[in-house]
């Protein structure tokens, strides 16, 4: 006979996920099962209720879970300190009012870094940044369709980064050269003439890479606000 784990033992992140998974696992195996495909949201609510955890985060874990945010991979991203593209997407499972979409421009461009433009056809919404050398691109589209409403968040760092990158260490790079090459040339090293444009340099993308860093998480955070804002907006459904 299998002993009963002691009542009070405190279980880490890991045991409760596989724990989860295998009462999961165990539910859907089971024909007499009320709901053997999971769990709805207030079932959720009330088990978190009754484990003494805050039923408003639940909540909030439950709206995070169904935001999709695609930060970019590849070499690209990890090199420049942040990704180049910042996507949030968010699909609500009703139709929005498409008269609602006037009010998304001011929310829009108060997210945005320059003046754009707002477009519909038929029942999709599209903002976009207006100038096309922007550093920032920032595309919104909502689009209502069959029982649901889709938001995209695009947001376009590449020219950012380029004008950084590019244009900060070119500069360096001349700066490294003349100034390393001075330095030398007065203390008589070859090892200090060759050796300080190098240090110059990775100092400089060292600097350049957490200015695109902090960048790229500011502007995640705002983009991240700006979804759950048109969110509300659409959510709110006229009389």
């Amino acid at each position: 006979m299998s002993q009963l784990p002691v009542p009070g033992k405190r279980y880490g992140e890991k045991e409760v996920s596989r724990l989860l998974k295998r009462a999961a696992e165990l539910q859907r195996s089971s024909p007499t099962s009320p709901n053997p495909m999971g769990l709805t949201l207030a079932e959720l609510e009330e088990i978190a209720e009754e484990a003494g955890l805050d039923v408003a985060l639940l909540r909030q874990a439950a709206r995070e879970l169904e935001t999709t945010s695609s930060p970019g991979t590849g070499a690209g991203p990890l090199l420049a300190g942040g990704p180049t593209k910042l996507v949030f997407e968010r699909t609500l499972p009703f139709e929005a009012s498409d008269t609602s979409f006037e009010a998304l421009v001011p929310i829009i461009q108060s997210a945005a870094t320059s003046a754009g433009s707002a477009s519909q056809i038929g029942r999709t919404f599209t903002w976009q940044t207006q100038a096309p050398n922007s550093s920032i691109s920032l595309q919104v589209t909502v689009s209502i369709r069959r029982g649901e409403t889709l938001i995209r968040v695009d947001e376009n760092h590449a020219t950012l980064a380029g004008a950084l990158f590019a244009g900060g260490l070119s500069g360096s790079l001349g700066i490294a050269i003349g100034g390393g090459g001075a330095l030398g040339a007065a203390l008589g090293s070859v090892v200090v003439g060759v050796g300080a444009p190098i240090a110059f340099m990775g100092l400089s993308y060292y600097v350049m890479r957490s200015i695109f860093a902090r960048k790229s998480r500011t502007r995640s955070r705002i983009l991240a606000e700006l979804l759950e804002r048109i969110v509300a907006e659409l959510s709110h459904q006229p009389e």
